[in-house]
């Protein structure tokens, strides 16, 4: 599984595998939110993981300066998007 990132879709989940541990990779700058589009990739890369018979393990890791900061806020309840300045 690899992706890559576009305007429209910063979100890059690569399963890129190590032997028998297969490392998921997050990259959605700026701090690595959990978006839909991030959810269905982790799922999808978990999926993947799993049909693979020889991947005894998965690590989950984000690109950046950032593990995750969760949800993504601009996705939940539809609310006005605040900056800091």
């Amino acid at each position: 599984m690899s992706h890559t990132n576009t305007s429209e879709e910063k979100v890059v989940s690569i399963l890129e595998p190590h032997g028998d541990i297969s490392v998921l990779w997050i990259d959605n700058p700026p701090v690595n939110a959990i978006s839909r589009v991030v959810k269905t990739r982790i799922y999808e890369g978990l999926s993947e993981a799993a049909a693979n018979s020889q991947v005894r393990a998965v690590v989950i890791a984000c690109r950046g300066n950032t593990f995750s900061v969760g949800a993504d806020i601009k996705e939940l309840g539809g609310g006005a998007e605040y900056t800091c300045t």
